[in-house]
């Protein structure tokens, strides 16, 4: 038979579409049927995927541990499946981080210059 056939109306996932490194996707599935259960296949930009089962009623939380593009796939037998991506930045304050630890550094390297 048609797995996907549209009898059942088409899925929805409901989950930001930018989240930070280190952050979750709190995602949550939906059909307008309540007591569903779906399958979530999440991918992550290395081409790696976990498959979640989820009830409609509930949200899950995904943590993330990999920037780039995140593709979330929800399924269910007689509905239409549903596609989003994520987009995972790394947060700022690690480049922020980076760029005072730097500025220290030639701070050091400029003050003791300057006493020899």
């Amino acid at each position: 038979g048609c797995g996907y056939c549209t009898g059942g109306g088409q899925l929805k996932i409901d989950a930001p579409t930018n989240t930070v490194l280190g952050g979750n996707i709190p995602v949550q599935v939906s059909s307008g049927d309540e007591d569903k259960t779906y399958l979530l296949t999440v991918t992550n930009p290395s081409g790696q995927y976990s498959t979640y089962t989820v009830n409609e009623s509930k949200t899950i939380n995904i943590s993330v541990d990999e920037s780039g593009i995140w593709t979330l796939n929800a399924d269910l037998l007689g509905y239409q499946p549903a596609q989003m991506q994520v987009s995972v930045s790394t947060p700022l304050t690690k480049y922020l981080i980076i760029i005072l630890l730097a500025v220290a550094v030639v701070a050091v390297i400029f003050f003791f210059k300057k006493r020899h």
